[in-house]
């Protein structure tokens, strides 16, 4: 097994600011709501593609979430 990427804890504070859960968030973007939570705790780290959806559905520039 790989090294864990470094859990996005900025995501997961921009989204709960955003008002947003996992699931509305997963919806919004286009992926599973596992695959948030495995960003989140640095189990996956998202593509560029995937980052960009993030950070238009949350009102926040890609660099705020690294």
């Amino acid at each position: 097994m790989g090294k864990p990427y470094e859990p996005m804890l900025r995501l997961k504070i921009k989204r709960i600011e955003k008002g947003l859960t996992q699931q509305e968030l997963a919806e919004a973007v286009g992926v599973a709501k596992n695959t948030i939570c495995a960003y989140e705790i640095g189990f996956r780290h998202p593509k560029k593609s995937t980052l960009e959806k993030i950070s238009h559905v949350i009102g926040c520039r890609v660099e705020e979430l690294m």
